[in-house]
């Protein structure tokens, strides 16, 4: 396998084991919330259940929901800093190899910690807007499932304690049922802050004389979407959007759509024909088993 085909597979390995570590982080917030509200639960003691205490309950699993959403934008903006500054640097790898490969050695002003920084400042201050609502989003559908899934259970007159734990167990199973929400937050704000940050990378390489160009790489295996196998190779200038068939859409950079686990790679017009890349990038080679998309 080639150099260039390698690294590409290298930067997608890292971007799932990225996710996943996401993902974990995000179910132990949501759990240590729920042993929160159990705790909030606890302390309080209402006699039995009534319109009052319905109100009252309600009011605190607004709060304990609030502040999970909170702290899962804290921890995915964290997350998404260290992504985007190893994009930067991913990119750097990938064009210093390949310039290398091709004979054209050049050294890269731009690869420091202060060049990434003045391109991640405004993206992450833009994109933050985005990913806050979204768990808002999260959060108002949890609640809102919550409160209609109390408002079915005959509970009045009962008890405090028998409401209280089934008021928990609706909450459980509420909160974690949306989680698919989260996983798709996750999914898309790690594409988009590892694809933009690698396009601006680029841009630093982009010369007259020797245009850098972008170029999509898809992943192949039982998940892959046909729009996705379509991509596979679109090659287009830094400034010309990629264009999708199937959605009828233009875009700059992955993700095209939610659960898109394409990326955005690097390629100069000096580098000749990437007809080979493109090939070898069609599947990885660990799983064989894939048949290769139709072009």
């Amino acid at each position: 396998m080639s150099t260039e085909a390698d690294l590409v597979f290298a930067q997608r390995a890292w971007l799932d084991r990225r996710e996943r570590l996401l993902t974990v982080q995000q179910q132990k917030i949501v759990a240590r919330s729920l042993t929160r509200l159990a705790a909030e639960l606890d302390r309080v003691d209402w006699s039995s259940w009534t319109a009052s205490s319905r109100v009252k309950t309600l009011e605190l699993i607004f709060d304990v929901v609030n502040r999970m959403r909170g702290r899962q934008t804290v921890a995915l903006r964290k997350a998404l800093e260290s992504i985007s500054k190893r994009a930067w640097f991913d990119t750097a790898a990938y064009v210093r190899a390949l310039d290398a490969k091709f004979g054209q050695p050049r050294g890269l002003a731009w690869e420091t910690i202060e060049h990434w920084q003045t391109r991640w400042g405004p993206y992450e201050t833009t994109r933050l807007r985005v990913y806050r609502r979204s768990f808002r989003r999260y959060g108002a559908a949890a609640v809102a499932d919550i409160e209609v899934a109390i408002g079915q259970r005959v509970l009045l007159g009962r008890s405090w304690h028998d409401a209280r734990e089934e008021v928990m167990a609706i909450v459980q199973d509420k909160v974690e049922g949306r989680m698919w929400m989260v996983d798709r937050i996750l999914r898309t704000e790690t594409a988009s802050a590892y694809n933009t940050t690698t396009l601006q990378a680029l841009y630093e390489e982009d010369e007259a004389d020797d245009p850098m160009l972008k170029k999509l790489v898809a992943i192949f295996d039982n998940r892959t979407a046909p729009d996705s196998k379509r991509l596979h190779g679109q090659t287009r200038k830094l400034s010309e959007p990629f264009y999708d068939p199937t959605r009828g859409r233009e875009f700059r950079a992955p993700p095209n759509r939610p659960n898109d686990r394409e990326i955005l790679v690097g390629w100069r017009e000096s580098w000749g024909s990437a007809s080979a890349f493109d090939q070898e990038t069609r599947a990885d080679a660990s799983e064989p088993e894939l048949e290769p998309a139709a072009a």
